[in-house]
């Protein structure tokens, strides 16, 4: 119940981890002792049998594991279900917490009925569910971490002075594959009537309104404050979610890394200033604080110098 509570976004601190396996193993431990000592003697004599004011027996002992898994399986995951269904979590989400409440559900079918094999059925059928998820979760941690790898690449490519230049080991950046131009970059991101075009990847998971609405406050922010230094930290206060979380719903939405978007939308504004100021006012006032890492930027998505794309101009 930990890991669905964490799944659905619930904050958890260290204590909500440790008194759950605290309790969980006290009481269990105290349970075996006491019903082995009322009934079968195996490992303790029937004095722990005393340890609790309470007779075990076959009933006693069935209505105990019934009420347990209730109150910590059953009731937790139904809370957990209306709890997603309000906030539109992931699919994968809902489907743990309804296989969940299964589980729970067929072993307490199977007490009162003596169904008992209900309960290891539906519990193996589970597990093999449960694999597959898992499989799914380990391919999309290793997508994750492919695009976290390129956001720090992209990192470096914008903010160089990140990393000492002697620790620096990224190579082999992913530039755009033909100059930026004006049109370009007004493709890069537009919404028309709440469809997202130009990098938005056309596959079967849309983004919701919800999300293009969360890149669309982060693109505000990134043009407000294109000509200083952002930090993704400062964008995801801004928009009121956690680091991760916009870095992947901007990448869905756009296409495109939240570096990988500044970087174009610096040089478009870029494009527009060389027509009337020099190289260097013109880094500075697209946030880049040196010139010549600025020109390195300019030709590598441009493919002119600062210098070429002026007289190009005139």
């Amino acid at each position: 119940m930990i890991a669905n509570k964490m799944r659905c976004g619930l904050t958890l601190k260290t204590f909500s981890f440790v008194v759950p396996y605290i309790l969980g193993i006290s009481g269990a431990s105290v349970f075996v002792m006491v019903r082995d000592g009322c009934t079968y003697q195996i490992l303790f004599p029937i004095e722990y049998g005393s340890l609790l004011p309470l007779m075990f027996t076959e009933a006693t002992y069935s209505d105990m594991l019934m009420i347990t898994t209730a109150v910590l399986l059953v009731f937790p995951s139904v809370y957990l279900i209306y709890y997603h269904l309000r906030h539109n979590l992931q699919a994968n989400t809902l489907m743990i917490l309804l296989s969940t409440l299964v589980l729970g559900g067929s072993y307490i079918i199977g007490e009162v009925f003596d169904l008992y094999w209900l309960f290891y059925a539906v519990a193996f059928l589970l597990s093999v569910f449960w694999l597959s998820l898992g499989y799914e979760d380990i391919q999309s941690v290793k997508k994750q971490a492919e695009e976290l790898k390129q956001e720090l690449n992209d990192i470096l490519l914008v903010n160089p002075k990140v990393i000492p230049t002697q620790d620096r080991r990224v190579a082999n950046h992913q530039s755009l594959e033909t100059p930026l131009q004006d049109e370009d970059f007004e493709q890069l991101y537009h919404t028309n009537t709440g469809d997202t075009v130009g990098l938005t990847k056309a596959d079967s998971n849309q983004p919701t309104i919800k999300n293009r609405e969360l890149v669309d406050k982060a693109i505000s922010y990134i043009k407000a404050n294109f000509n200083k230094e952002i930090e993704l930290a400062a964008i995801a206060h801004y928009t009121k979610v956690s680091d991760s979380y916009l870095i992947r719903t901007f990448k869905k939405v756009t296409g495109k890394t939240i570096n990988q978007y500044i970087t174009c939308y610096r040089l478009q504004r870029a494009q527009q200033l060389l027509k009337n100021h020099s190289v260097v006012e013109t880094s500075h006032a697209v946030g880049f604080k040196n010139a010549s890492y600025f020109s390195t930027v300019f030709k590598k998505h441009t493919g002119l110098s600062p210098l070429h794309y002026q007289q190009k101009l005139h």
